[in-house]
């Protein structure tokens, strides 16, 4: 009698005997790839694993696609300025409507943003300076301009007028 690490050793090399089956690709009438073990129909038949090794059966992540290089212009393209028109607004053209006097240049520049147009001049009563702020329409405010006017660094003035 065979002692037992030997009979251990001779029943897990008869049960570990690799096995023998051909794989093969067929095409289906959808056109779908379809991996079998049985002979395909015939002229559905891709390749034989078999013959075939290249195809790896095991399921993998795609392979990387190779990246187009695109060749850079020879001629630099001149950078255009931003003009002023066409600056990025800040703040909210809905809260030009609840402007009211007393608040402080800050705030305004806060609540709507700078304005498009500044000026100074002589106070409508005659008693020092004024800053005149003006906005425009825009699609938050439309067919509205806006007139705020400061004095001391605080409203004085707030004027809206619907211009068609």
């Amino acid at each position: 009698m065979l002692p037992r690490p030997q009979i251990f050793a001779l029943c897990a090399l008869t049960l570990a005997s690799p096995a023998v089956a051909t794989v093969y690709l067929c095409k289906e009438p959808s056109g779908r790839s379809v991996y079998q073990n049985e002979p395909c129909p015939v002229d559905t038949l891709l390749r034989t694993i078999d013959d075939d090794p290249r195809v790896n059966v095991l399921p993998s992540a795609p392979p990387p696609r190779p990246v187009a290089i695109e060749p850079r212009p020879v001629v630099k393209a001149i950078k255009e300025r931003p003009s002023k028109k066409t600056k990025a607004r800040t703040g909210n053209p809905d809260e030009r409507r609840f402007l009211r006097e007393g608040l402080e240049e800050a705030e305004v520049l806060h609540k709507v943003g700078p304005p498009d147009l500044r000026n100074t001049g002589p106070a409508p009563s005659g008693r020092g300076k004024v800053k005149r702020w003006v906005y425009l329409p825009v699609s938050g405010d439309p067919d509205t301009i806006t007139t705020v006017m400061f004095q001391q660094g605080k409203v004085v003035a707030v004027e809206r007028k619907v211009s068609r």
